[in-house]
């Protein structure tokens, strides 16, 4: 008898806490909701302009960019064995206080002097369009350009073996004409997407 009335007794008490916890729960979410249906408009509106703003800056400063994602993408890009079969690393150096660029692929020594130019073309256009797509206005490569950051930073470009010699080396200043050979294109046909397109390696 005594062991249902203690039975009985906690039961009571069960009851009672948890109503408690539910009130409290209830009045939270009730001063919750009663903020969220009426919010400081003004600091809305100031967080949509910020955001804004930041948004801006990193899609049209020609020297603001996400160095982790181009990094990322050149290694998605470059180390490709479809792709690229004789290339053996790739590297850039950028320098913003000199608005300056170099890029880097090192070869297998089986390469030649015409396949260090249509990696150099390649190499070039491709870096271009990763650095492109963080920034409206600039002008992505096509199968006769090479893009337009080119306007906004030097540009040095080294093709090497992985013997130590160097193939190509050559350096550009801002909004320099860009002497290295473009692939030739085929005029009787419409080509030029697809060539734009193709990679070295391609069959």
């Amino acid at each position: 008898m005594k062991l249902l009335k203690r039975m009985a007794l906690l039961s009571l008490c069960v009851f009672a806490l948890s109503g408690c916890t539910q009130s409290s729960l209830t009045a939270d979410s009730v001063i919750v909701n009663e903020e969220m249906a009426d919010p400081d408009v003004s600091v809305a509106e100031e967080d949509i302009v910020v955001d804004r703003t930041m948004k801006t800056t990193q899609e049209t400063d020609p020297y603001v960019y996400d160095w982790e994602q181009v990094s990322t993408d050149v290694v998605d890009m470059f180390v490709d064995e479809d792709y690229y079969p004789l290339g053996a690393e790739v590297n850039y150096e950028e320098n913003l206080e000199a608005k300056s660029m170099k890029l880097m692929w090192v070869l297998k020594n089986e390469a030649t002097e015409e396949d260090a130019m249509e990696y150099a073309v390649e190499l070039v256009q491709q870096f271009n369009n990763i650095m492109a797509t963080q920034k409206e206005g600039v002008a992505f490569s096509t199968y006769d350009t090479f893009g337009g950051i080119w306007n906004f930073f030097d540009l040095t470009v080294q093709i090497s073996k992985e013997d130590g010699t160097m193939m190509i080396d050559k350096t550009y200043k801002i909004g320099e004409v860009i002497d290295l050979q473009l692939p030739e294109v085929d005029e009787k046909g419409p080509q030029a997407e697809a060539e734009s397109a193709a990679r070295p390696g391609d069959k």
